[in-house]
């Protein structure tokens, strides 16, 4: 695992590793993700489900995924900045992301 820099992470693009597929399974706001690469499953809360999902398609810097979840779950976008940088940095540590060095 590489050292964290708090301010390094905002700044990178982040994405699902190439080959990850990931499969879902929700239970009232607790989501059980499974990572095909790892063979791990990953117990989320709804918002850090949502980082990831947000992550799945393409990918996008903390600023960005702070945006769009603080639209979707109608909160202020500067002060998830932080939070969402912390998950980000905790699904790295587990294989779930990895920085975009395309």
């Amino acid at each position: 695992m590489r050292p964290v820099n708090p301010k390094e992470t905002s700044l990178e693009v982040w994405r699902v590793p190439e080959g990850a597929h990931y499969l879902w399974q929700e239970w009232n706001d607790e989501f059980i993700v499974f990572n095909n690469l790892s063979s791990h499953s990953h117990l989320l809360d709804a918002f850090s489900a949502q980082v990831l999902k947000a992550l799945e398609p393409h990918p996008r810097d903390i600023e960005s995924l702070a945006r769009g979840l603080g639209e979707r779950f109608d909160l202020e976008a500067e002060n998830l900045e932080s939070r969402v940088a912390l998950i980000v940095e905790r699904f790295d540590a587990l294989g779930l992301v990895e920085p975009d060095r395309s």
